[in-house]
């Protein structure tokens, strides 16, 4: 019920730290916590899921909020049914929060945030593929990342959009053509997300010219001469 699962969250809350545990007890009990998802079921997914969403939009905290994306991902990494249950139908509501909290997600967070993103791609159908546009401006920016791990999550996770939608689409070929249109898009933007999005066509280059049109990588072509007769030195 309810009012069990709200007293569960209080005791959650309790055990994290809200009610006086040190820095290093608190710390301790989110690390078993991150190890025993994999074995709790839909209920205790879903209190766990309530305790650590405020956190995610928490920039006052970037510990706990580091936290809180590794275990979230732990929950939609599960495989278990009741995993696979929960994030099926909490797919809007992780949206609409993941979309909440970009702006406060700290630097520390990025990767267990990007990574949350990849679990949240590869559960992806067709009738939900609109989550795509929202999440790639950040994907391309973290390409640009200082810290190495981060850029490698967004690299992973620019790959496996452009797998998804083409595994999943009845025309594979327009999909990635589709998906290619909206990176593209990025060139436009301010002279670091157009250099992120250069970064970002090589990529897709490389892992799909086989789905791309040649019309499609003379563009590509054109792109890149005309950049490359840009006084600013990052996009060179």
């Amino acid at each position: 019920s309810n009012a069990t699962r709200q007293k569960q969250s209080s005791g959650i809350n309790a055990e994290y730290g809200e009610e006086g545990l040190s820095e290093h007890a608190s710390k301790a009990v989110l690390e078993l916590v991150v190890a025993m998802i994999a074995h709790l079921g839909l209920d205790d997914l879903t209190t766990t899921y309530d305790v650590i969403v405020p956190w995610l939009g928490d920039a006052s905290n970037a510990t706990r909020q580091k936290r809180a994306y590794q275990i979230l991902w732990s929950i939609l990494e599960g495989e278990t049914e009741a995993h696979v249950t929960f994030a099926i139908s909490h797919l809007s509501d992780l949206h609409k929060h993941l979309a909440e909290s970009l702006s406060v997600a700290q630097t520390g967070s990025k990767k267990h945030r990007l990574k949350c993103l990849l679990s949240l791609v590869k559960k992806l159908n067709v009738e939900n593929f609109s989550f795509i546009p929202t999440i790639l401006p950040e994907i391309v920016l973290c390409v640009k990342e200082r810290n190495e791990k981060t850029r490698v999550a967004a690299f992973k996770c620019l790959v496996a959009v452009g797998y998804v939608v083409s595994e999943k689409s009845e025309d594979k070929k327009q999909a990635i053509q589709n998906y290619f249109e909206m990176i593209i898009a990025g060139l436009t933007g301010a002279t670091h997300l157009a250099s992120a999005t250069l970064l970002c066509l090589s990529k897709i280059v490389y892992e799909y010219n086989s789905y791309l049109e040649s019309s499609v990588l003379d563009q590509i072509l054109e792109i890149v001469v005309a950049m490359m007769q840009s006084k600013q030195r990052e996009i060179i």
